[in-house]
């Protein structure tokens, strides 16, 4: 089995993909990107990333602020994976501490991690308003927004697509199994912060909405809690050891993370950002 033939049985590739295929073969037979196609040695299964912090509270209800359930519900997920699906799950924050976006993907990069999963809540003016609400990263990305590129162009734009394309199938078995919990369960494509540099399957999960009353009562109900992060850690465990990401830019592209890339001294559009989802 040739190169190529083991690459591509790894997972079918979208049909944009297919049709820059030759690009892909022609990089391996004369070597010239080999090193950005290299199989990444991951040092870690997963980040999980509890939304907000410290000076950032997020949504809240009365006394209760979406920054400390994001931190709970992260632990007990971390907790499940490490545990019972023996995976080594790091997070990006153990205390009410603020840290920023930035570092947040960093240090998923620096960590080597295969995936990463941050985890919020949702509030709204709209009380009746519940559910679930997955987000994976747009496509396309805007390669022209403060991201370091180089004469690899195409290859990172390669991979980039890849990510995409593969967080939104882990989204969409996410939303299936979440459906056996509770109905209302969407799935949406999103120029979010946390997602706008999809080096790994990326996922952003609303987990339920503070504002409504009865939901807001499941979300503390500890048996429906951990109902939800079991189902979770099923999921992304199955995912990553199942069908686990065929390439990774942390190993032979760090720079493309580096802080000098996602520092503030870089025009502000370095991260795509939804105007009405600017809190994540």
């Amino acid at each position: 089995m040739n190169t190529w033939t083991a690459l591509s049985s790894v997972f079918t590739l979208p049909k944009t993909l297919k049709n820059i295929a030759p690009l892909i073969r022609t990089s391996f037979i004369f070597g010239a990107t080999l090193s950005v196609f290299m199989l990444p040695a991951y040092s870690c299964d997963i980040l999980i990333d509890p939304g907000h912090g410290g000076s950032d509270s997020g949504a809240r209800n009365n006394e209760l602020f979406e920054k400390d359930l994001t931190l709970s519900y992260s632990k007990e997920l971390k907790n499940i994976m490490v545990h019972k699906y023996g995976l080594d799950a790091q997070i990006s924050r153990d205390s009410d501490q603020f840290v920023n976006l930035q570092d947040r993907l960093i240090l998923a990069s620096q960590k080597q991690c295969t995936s990463l999963i941050s985890l919020h809540f949702n509030s709204s003016l709209d009380l009746p308003i519940k559910g679930i609400e997955i987000f994976t990263p747009d496509w396309p990305l805007d390669f022209d927004q403060g991201l370091n590129f180089n004469s690899n162009f195409a290859t990172h734009q390669l991979f980039y697509e890849i990510f995409v394309y593969q967080s939104h199938q882990w989204g969409k078995k996410l939303q299936n199994q979440l459906k056996l919990l509770t109905p209302q369960v969407k799935l949406s494509k999103r120029h979010l912060k946390i997602l706008s540099n999809p080096e790994r399957p990326t996922l952003l999960i609303e987990l339920g909405y503070l504002s409504n009353p009865s939901e807001l009562n499941l979300l503390k109900d500890l048996t429906y809690r951990g109902k939800l992060l079991n189902i979770v850690a099923k999921t992304l465990f199955e995912n990553i050891k199942g069908n686990p990401p065929p390439f990774g830019l942390a190993h032979s592209a760090p720079h493309l993370l580096s802080p000098a890339v996602l520092s503030s001294s870089h025009k502000p559009s370095t991260f795509l950002i939804d105007e009405n989802h600017t809190k994540k």
